[in-house]
């Protein structure tokens, strides 16, 4: 059958004569025009939704790849910071490379993170020097490598998702675009050459990124502002665990304040050379055997010196005051009890209980207001000449030769000779005189003298605890008379 013949037969198909009425009906069936414009419709739809799939499928991959890389830039960023100062010391010598391996050796990269993105690209990045401010920089760049070549139009899309991103176009293989032009930089200077197709992003460490946002790890050259805190830094109740030295104008505690070996001063000098240090469970001992001073009071339960105690003052003690050698003071010692196996030196030394040592020694006198006991021997350096004047009474001392001599009625004396003292009495007057003798063991009349027998008397009255009077009785005048007594002791 031909077209023609299609056609009519088609037609005939369609449209009938109606025999009643003379009038063409529409008869049931699909003509070839419509059935082809039905699967052109079908077609364009297809196509259209094809497209769409094709596109949302480039999207997601674009934002994948976009999403992957932006997870290595952190990861080159956390190295970057962690090893800045090597970094700068190393590129004097050109390019640093720093790889995905070393990435995640330090731990900058999760185990997490693979090593391809959605092309099967994986990535290179190198660090070169530059100068800002007069200051050596590293300038880092991020660069996509091998895997799948990315169209020209998925690029830019990629390069504009991400923070510093660009794209290595394959009409100019040997540059880095940035995204809407914001920069352009060769690959060569870094040491690179991924070829066309491929994304990169530009890490220019600038003095906001390492001075303002992070406090560095460790030293650069030059830089000495990128390790210091510019405010207070709570630990939150954490540790600061193996520091060397801590610098500091004032160390403030709420809790304790411990050392594990010494506590350490530094003086005007800048050395340290005084503090404290413990070496058992008992002492507290001062470095170098260091002097500790105050202007005011050291207290404590005991207060023991193996060598020498000085004061300008004043040393009170509550209870016991104990030294393994000397106590020293000016001034005056007072305690219950003052006990040293040395020496206590003072102007003074006051005691209501005992006062004990290897040795008192006193520069002046020593007073006790009840006995001095001594239990061995009672030592008497000085020394005095026998029958010569002293005061007073009851004094103790010794004569060259070791003797020992007190004083008696103004005159040293050995007590073991007697001492003869004479005494008279003479007038002419009628009357009775009395001569005072004093105190003596025993006192008589030795003689008289009177012209008569009768007009006159001597008599002796007393006794040792008394004294002793010489009585002379006169009954006439005119005549001298005289009596004379003696005394011994």
């Amino acid at each position: 059958m031909g077209i023609e013949a299609l056609k009519t037969a088609n037609v005939r198909g369609i449209w009938q004569r109606s025999a009643s009425s003379g009038r063409l009906n529409r008869q049931a069936g699909v003509t070839v025009f419509e059935f082809l414009g039905v699967m052109l419709l079908v077609s364009a739809l297809m196509y259209f939704a094809v497209d769409q799939m094709m596109q949302s499928a480039a999207a997601a991959q674009n934002r994948m790849t976009a999403h992957h890389h932006s997870l290595v830039k952190q990861a080159v960023e956390r190295y970057q910071k962690q090893n800045y100062a090597s970094i700068l010391a190393a590129s004097a010598g050109g390019p640093v490379q720093i790889t995905l391996p070393m990435l995640r050796a330090t731990g900058a990269l999760p185990a997490s993170v693979a090593d391809l993105n959605a092309h099967g690209q994986t990535y290179a990045a190198a660090a070169r020097r530059s100068t800002q401010s007069g200051q050596p920089v590293i300038e880092t760049l991020l660069v996509s490598t091998g895997g799948l070549a990315i169209g020209e139009m998925d690029l830019r899309k990629i390069a504009g998702m991400g923070d510093g991103g660009g794209f290595i176009s394959v009409h100019r293989p040997n540059v880095v675009q940035g995204a809407g032009g914001t920069y352009e930089t060769d690959l060569a200077s870094f040491g690179l050459a991924p070829g066309g197709g491929h994304v990169a992003t530009a890490l220019f460490f600038n003095e906001a990124g390492v001075v303002e946002d992070y406090l560095f790890r460790n030293a650069v050259a030059g830089r000495p502002e990128v390790n210091r805190m510019n405010t207070t830094v709570d630990m939150g109740g954490n540790d600061v665990l193996n520091a060397r030295n801590v610098v500091a104008n004032w160390v403030v505690s709420n809790g304790e304040v411990r050392a594990m070996s010494a506590f350490r001063l530094q003086d005007a000098n800048g050395v340290f050379n005084g503090g404290w240090t413990m070496s058992d469970n008992t002492w507290v001992r001062s470095i170098d055997d260091k002097n500790i001073y105050s202007g005011g009071t050291i207290l404590g339960g005991n207060v023991q010196a193996n060598n020498t105690v000085y004061a300008a003052n004043q040393v009170s003690a509550g209870n016991q005051v104990y030294a393994n050698n000397s106590i020293y003071t000016p001034g005056q010692v007072y305690g219950g009890s003052v006990y040293s196996p040395g020496q206590v030196y003072g102007g003074s030394i006051y005691s209501t209980g005992q006062i004990r040592g290897n040795t008192i020694h006193a520069d002046n006198s020593v007073t006790a207001a009840g006995r001095v006991t001594a239990g061995e021997y009672l030592q008497i350096d000085g020394w005095a000449g026998e029958g010569g004047a002293c005061a007073p009474n009851g004094l103790v001392g010794r004569d060259p030769f070791g003797k020992l001599l007190s004083c008696n009625t103004g005159v040293w004396s050995s007590g073991t000779d007697l001492r003869w003292s004479s005494y008279r009495a003479e007038g002419s007057a009628n009357g009775t005189r009395f001569t005072g003798m004093g105190r003596h063991k025993a006192c008589f009349l030795t003689g008289q003298q009177s012209p008569r027998s009768n007009n006159a008397s001597c008599e002796v009255s007393g006794n040792p605890n008394d004294g002793f009077t010489l009585v002379e009785t006169v009954l006439g005048s005119g005549e001298n008379h005289w009596c004379i007594a003696a005394c011994v002791d």
